[in-house]
């Protein structure tokens, strides 16, 4: 049911700046049969959106400078009534302006007249919005609810043409491609420059058992296995829905793990593992130590509580410990955040050596809300230590939200500090009508001042969090 929700529910959760660079690594290489498709470029079309985005915020802002400037009454009022009429509305006539070639095919493609959609069955069919989001009130004026749909529309309808298409095959491997580029590059920001990143490798010379991307150093040793396939489309009977939610899952993220498991588990049995490129050179060995490995499966699309709770549906053998599931996105989050922060490989070890024992013990619907949790409590000790299931508050994952604000918005900086979790019984808060909070038996170890600060920023606890 988890899955069911999250299919028809949860769209793409990106910002802006994610949504136009997904645009650009996976349809953007395909502009000239998008133009021959549908009459307008992936890239001109986000260029377009850009436009419109900004044009929406002016407007914003002129309203919120008439409303707040100190001219005459009547004036003032005026100005924010022609606000109000302008708010959320861009115009054919600006569009082609600006883009003399590409307009009138974005406006054609991307906006949309009441009525003019299909009828809507069921909750679960597609809206006509998802695609069109510019609705329009006359010939050559629309309304926008939100800038951020217009380039989930550009994505979602460059994806469905050109895997229609007659380049669906060429489509699909350069969409693998471009995820294992991306898996690359965020384990670049989360390892730092000094680990080894080795990426399309094999485990024999004759090019059998293929690794996307391994990144190590002395302090972890991550076998990432990207796959691109998103979910498929559940059924609306129960019993035929768990058969595709389970097999879509098996085919991405069960593949995965059995995958890159083959390494973590020769290298947890003292095995020396060589690495060979597709010619068969090698490339170098993984040596057994003390460092912390795991696999992490990288999803393009979000699997929601299925990635999260991997006990829901992982095969596993009992001695083997679970990967790390998390979509592209939410990696990409990750990454800016380690870099925000400074933190590198030995920050990343700490969240996964516990991250990964939570599995059907700690819940949450998204992977930023258990990294969220790991910046605000240094850890999940407490949680794991009530002996009960435990659901984490979705505003953990705030702090990302507020990291997003600083470097493109201008919001204030951000800073770590360490508080105990508050942990509530649901169900007693729920039917006495206030919180009723527990107690947990973990008690943390008091820290010296000139100690190292358990958070894993390698400073000073006085320095740190116990300034």
């Amino acid at each position: 049911m988890a899955a069911f929700f999250h299919y028809f529910s949860s769209g793409l959760v990106a910002s802006m700046e994610q949504v136009a660079q997904r645009i650009d690594n996976y349809v953007a290489p395909f502009d000239e049969e998008l133009r021959s498709q549908i009459g307008i470029g992936a890239s001109e079309a986000v260029d377009i959106c850009r436009f419109v985005a900004n044009r929406l915020q002016g407007n914003l802002d002129s309203l919120s400078a008439a409303a707040l400037g100190e001219k005459p009454w009547a004036e003032k009022a005026l100005e924010v009534l022609d606000g109000l009429e302008r708010l959320g509305l861009i115009t054919l006539a600006e569009l082609e302006e600006a883009f003399p070639t590409t307009a009138h095919s974005y406006w054609k493609q991307f906006t949309v007249s009441r009525g003019e959609g299909p009828e809507i069955q069921y909750p679960t069919e597609p809206s006509v919005f998802d695609t069109q989001p510019l609705i329009r009130i006359d010939g050559g004026t629309a309304f926008c609810v939100a800038a951020n749909t217009l380039f989930s529309a550009v994505l979602k309808t460059a994806e469905e043409t050109l895997f229609r298409g007659p380049l669906r095959d060429k489509y699909l491997q350069a969409r693998d491609k471009a995820l294992e580029r991306e898996v690359a590059r965020y384990a670049r920001t989360l390892f730092g420059q000094h680990a080894t990143i080795w990426k399309r490798v094999y485990e024999t010379v004759g090019s059998q058992h293929e690794h996307d991307v391994i990144a190590f150093d002395e302090h972890l040793c991550i076998v990432f296995e990207a796959k691109a396939s998103p979910p498929p489309e559940p059924f609306r009977d129960p019993e035929r829905a768990f058969a595709r939610i389970r097999d879509g899952f098996r085919a991405v993220i069960q593949t995965a793990y059995g995958q890159g498991n083959r390494i973590v588990s020769r290298l947890r049995k003292q095995e020396v593992v060589r690495l060979f490129d597709e010619a068969g050179h090698e490339v170098g060995e993984l040596l057994p130590s003390t460092r912390f490995v795991a696999c992490a499966c990288v999803t393009r699309d979000d699997f929601g509580a299925l990635a999260t709770n991997l006990s829901l549906l992982l095969e596993k053998s009992p001695e083997d410990a679970y990967p790390w599931a998390v979509n592209i996105t939410d990696l990409s989050t990750l990454a800016e955040a380690w870099a925000y922060f400074n933190w590198g490989s030995s920050q990343l070890r700490d969240y996964l050596e516990q991250r990964l024992k939570l599995h059907g013990a700690v819940f949450g619907g998204y992977e930023l809300e258990y990294a969220g949790g790991f910046i605000n409590h240094g850890g999940f000790v407490e949680l794991k230590s009530t002996n009960t299931i435990v659901q984490l508050n979705p505003g953990y994952s705030n702090v990302f939200d507020d990291i997003y604000r600083h470097i493109y918005h201008g919001g204030p900086p951000v800073s770590i500090s360490r508080k105990e979790p508050v942990l509530t019984d649901l169900r007693q808060s729920l039917a006495l009508g206030q919180p009723v909070f527990v107690e947990t038996t973990h008690k943390r170890a008091k820290v010296g001042r000139n100690e190292r600060c358990p958070c894993g920023s390698g400073r000073k606890y006085k320095k740190c969090c116990g300034k």
